[in-house]
């Protein structure tokens, strides 16, 4: 018995063991798919960012598109107002714009079409994937079936280990039931069988001068097949000590008008009959016997059987002894007879005392024995039932993390052909708006070309009324020729009127002549201009450049940055406002925030207007930032912004930020070249004078 507990103890540790390593490997299994799918997660969040990047750079794209339209709009309708023979030009674009705008929407309707059906489509990588992930889905499978039958084998041994409890209990019960019935420590209980103490002890209180036995015997009868009926089932569920079990429902009808009409005693014996029978026979519903140790109310114990089975013997054998005793009638050999039954008494005696002895000790042993054998296969039981849960979670949990994974490789590939379709989409738009982009150039080429011949004809057409009153003139002039012609020789006259012809021919050709010669010089000074202030220009940059370090606000000359807001009437505005407090802080931050609002590109508070013929744009001083300034800070700051704004628009309109200049501090004024030669010379000699005297 103890190599056989020794034996199915080793087996458990082999199976704990086992399903250890197992659930190792699940573990290991766990982090690599947990591994996989970050990954894949990773993956899918950069392919989310990649896609929001191309959508934000096709909205982009679209915005820019829409302003080339808007674009194109004006230049289509300035040159339908210049020139009525671009109509037909006209035309066509607005065509090719509701070309392009019917693609677009049909590229919307493709795009949610295929939103719509949200194909999936595996690659040979995912597929590969796919396959070995199923392979080691199966292998698990297999192994988690071998633990499966492990664990019925266990259920098995474990239930035919009760069976021969349970069969030997039968039979103690069916071999003992005369002997243990009656007033015994040991004895058969019927479980499920009402007690008919309570009935009877009810019926005499209520029918104490009637037949109270036979009212007794027809109630507990009645409330006997009342528990017997399967179709009855006066319980309900409730969580004790976290398991959940079986209680008597206090709230059932009969139950409650028992206890109303027959008392506490009366219903706690159907009661305990009721969880007698939900205990031992539940699909049964009968009565079933059982032995019972009454003293302690409980079921009794295979020891407990045993010793009142070794009892009962004996008292059996000193029974038969005494009867035997009194069967001899001569005395002498009753008295030796006697001595040696007392002699052999005593051997037997002591032989059944240590009988009774090495029994005890071994039945001691085979119930620690079996105590033992029961705590480890509860044990085992316990720890088989736990590690076969923990190995359920980690299947669920690898089927969780499997198919997270799938749905993210599913999705990481809709958004990869997503991204792709996006990509080809933006590229599509890209040409289109490249196309258009052209078609842009050119009518803007085409709009200078009709300006141009616009712009020619006009001059024509100006010089056209003077070649009208010259050519009337010349009329007027024949005509007064033709009039004297008439009093002096025709021949001579018609001669002379040839030779002004001529001459004022040949004098025309030398004022185009002279003309063309003059536009031609007019280009070459300006290109000459264009190319001088660009060496001004860069000869300044150089300087500026150069004397940083030498300039300063004590020198006549000095390098102002054109732009700059002046922070000297943020200060003086600041300090009278904030005398006791940070008003420098306050300053700082004020100039700052009006610094960043002179270069926003966005804001421009300017308005047109005309000042000696000449269109130049001034500060608008309805602006509502500037009128906000002007009311809070007053005029010095006011200013102060102005001026920043000016010289912005005059230096930098396009970048919005400050430039340097050569400044001539004294003058308030931008330093002339000349100044600026000046001021070098003059310090060169004065450097070389002490050079020379030092």
């Amino acid at each position: 018995m103890e190599n056989h507990v020794l034996e199915e103890l080793r087996k458990a540790r082999s199976l704990a063991v086992s399903l250890a390593k197992e659930i190792d490997f699940k573990n290991q299994r766990l982090w690599e798919m947990e591994n996989k799918y970050d990954e894949a997660s990773a993956a899918l969040s950069r392919i989310v960012e990649e896609k929001d990047r191309l959508q934000q750079a096709y909205i982009e794209d679209m915005r820019q598109m829409q302003g080339i339209k808007i674009q194109n709009f004006n230049l289509k309708r300035d040159m339908e107002t210049q020139r009525k023979e671009l109509e037909q030009r006209v035309k066509e674009v607005e065509k090719q714009e509701a070309q392009i705008e019917l693609e677009r929407k049909n590229l919307l309707v493709e795009k949610e079409k295929w939103k719509a059906q949200n194909p999936i489509d595996c690659d040979f990588i995912s597929t590969i994937q796919t396959d070995a992930l199923r392979k080691e889905l199966a292998e698990k499978v297999d192994e988690l079936q071998y633990m499966e039958t492990l664990n019925q084998t266990l259920i098995l041994k474990e239930h035919m280990t009760n069976h021969e409890l349970q069969d030997a209990r039968k039979e103690l019960i069916s071999g003992f039931q005369d002997s243990l019935s009656g007033q015994t420590t040991i004895g058969i209980k019927r479980m499920g069988e009402v007690d008919q103490n309570a009935f009877k002890n009810a019926c005499l209180q209520k029918f104490s001068g009637g037949d109270w036995e036979v009212k007794s015997v027809e109630l507990s009868s009645l409330w006997q097949d009342y528990v017997n009926n399967p179709n009855w089932h006066p319980f309900k569920q409730k969580i004790v000590d976290g398991k959940l079990q079986e209680i008597i429902d206090e709230d059932d009808v009969k139950l409650k008008e028992l206890r109303s009409g027959w008392g506490v005693l009366v219903y706690k014996a159907v009661a305990d009959a009721l969880l007698e029978l939900n205990e031992y026979n539940p699909s049964g519903r009968y009565v079933v016997p059982e032995l019972w140790n009454f003293n302690k109310g409980r079921k009794a114990s295979l020891k407990e059987e045993q010793l009142i089975l070794h009892y009962q013997n004996s008292t059996r054998d000193r029974k038969v002894i005494r009867f035997n005793l009194n069967m001899f009638q001569e005395p002498p050999i009753c008295i030796e007879m006697e001595n040696h039954i007392l002699e052999e008494r005593q051997k037997e005696h002591k032989l059944v005392v240590s009988l009774v002895k090495e029994i005890d000790y071994k039945n001691q042993r085979l119930l620690e024995m079996e105590h033992q054998n029961n705590e480890t296969s509860a044990t085992a039981r316990k720890l088989v039932v736990r590690l076969t849960e923990e190995i359920n979670y980690k299947e669920q949990r690898y089927l969780e993390l499997e198919h997270k994974y799938h749905e993210t490789l599913a999705t990481l590939t809709r958004l990869m052909n997503e991204r792709d379709r996006l990509h080809e989409t933006y590229s599509r738009e890209m040409r289109k708006m490249h196309s258009i982009e052209l078609q842009h150039k050119k009518l803007k080429h085409d709009m200078a070309s009709q300006k141009k011949m616009l712009e020619k004809k006009a001059k024509e057409s100006e010089c056209e009324p003077q070649n009208k009153l010259v050519q009337r003139n010349l009329m007027v002039e024949k005509e007064k020729l033709k009039g004297k012609l008439k009093d002096n020789n025709p021949i001579e006259n018609d001669n002379d009127l040839n030779a002004q012809i001529k001459a004022l021919r040949n004098e025309l050709e030398e004022k185009a002549d002279e003309l063309q010669h003059m536009q031609i010089l007019n280009n070459d000074l300006t290109f000459k201009e264009r190319m001088s202030n660009d060496e001004l220009q860069d000869a300044r940059k150089e300087l500026i450049s150069s004397l940083q370090d030498m300039l300063n606000n004590r020198t006549i000359l000095g390098i102002r940055r054109m732009g700059e807001v002046d922070r000297k009437p943020f200060q003086d505005m600041c300090l009278q406002k904030f005398p006791d407090g940070d008003w420098q802080e306050i300053s700082a931050r004020l100039c700052s925030s009006w610094e960043e609002n002179v270069k926003d590109p966005h804001w421009h508070p300017f308005k047109r207007t005309e000042n000696k013929g000449k269109l130049q744009e001034a500060i608008n001083e309805d602006d509502v930032k500037l009128k906000e300034l002007r009311n809070e800070w007053g005029e010095a700051v006011y200013k102060a912004v102005s001026v920043a704004l000016l010289e912005l628009n005059e230096y930098n309109p396009s970048g919005r930020y400050a430039v340097p200049e050569l400044w001539n501090l004294k003058g308030g004024r931008k330093a002339s070249l000349k100044e600026i030669i000046q001021y070098i010379i003059k310090q060169w000699k004065t450097n070389k004078r002490k050079r020379r005297f030092g």
